[in-house]
């Protein structure tokens, strides 16, 4: 399909389209983390010489209730169809071990929900609240279910996205008795 010329790049896209419509949907500031570094890049040693090859960055991480990380964002210009990302947002999501994958060019969004094998073109993106009781459909979202309190830290430091996946692992195992 022939690409049509853009009125915004990507990160006018994100600020003009994408982000109001992620608000609009519920998805408050403290929800969402953006250009989240899933990792460094492959260290290359070359010689003496030792580098980085390039990172790997979702565009949004989505986050339930400010600490579970529930899906991960796409963004492409204008001039990409709503899917032509969908790849790279299945690729993160599965390193991060979240269930939800979306890309989107702030026009139309492309979701693959992992628990239903399924890819669907959407007009608006769930909000929190839905994605949560797709992702625990028998579960009553508690206040003070530990999986959803938000993250705590006393540094300025995030943890890295397999320190955050252990921890909420570890939080699922206790809560689960």
């Amino acid at each position: 399909m022939a690409k049509k010329r853009s009125k915004y790049n990507e990160a006018d896209t994100r600020a003009k389209l994408i982000d109001p419509h992620l608000k609009k949907c519920g998805w408050d500031e403290a929800y969402i983390s953006r250009e989240y570094i899933i990792t460094k890049g492959k260290i290359i040693v070359a010689g003496n010489e030792i580098s980085r090859g390039p990172h790997k960055k979702a565009d949004y991480l989505l986050l339930y209730n400010s600490g579970l990380p529930i899906a991960v964002v796409e963004a492409k210009d204008e001039s990409h169809e709503p899917d032509d990302g969908i790849q790279q947002a299945k690729e993160y999501a599965e390193l991060l071990e979240l269930k939800f994958a979306f890309s989107t060019n702030g026009h139309g969004i492309e979701e693959f929900d992992f628990i239903a094998n399924q890819q669907t073109s959407l007009k608006k993106f769930p909000t929190p609240e839905e994605l949560y009781r797709r992702l625990h459909p028998m579960a009553l979202v508690a206040q003070n279910d530990p999986l959803i309190l938000p993250f705590y830290s006393d540094t300025k430091r995030f943890p890295r996205y397999y320190q955050l996946l252990a921890a909420n692992k570890v939080i699922e195992e206790i809560a689960k008795g």
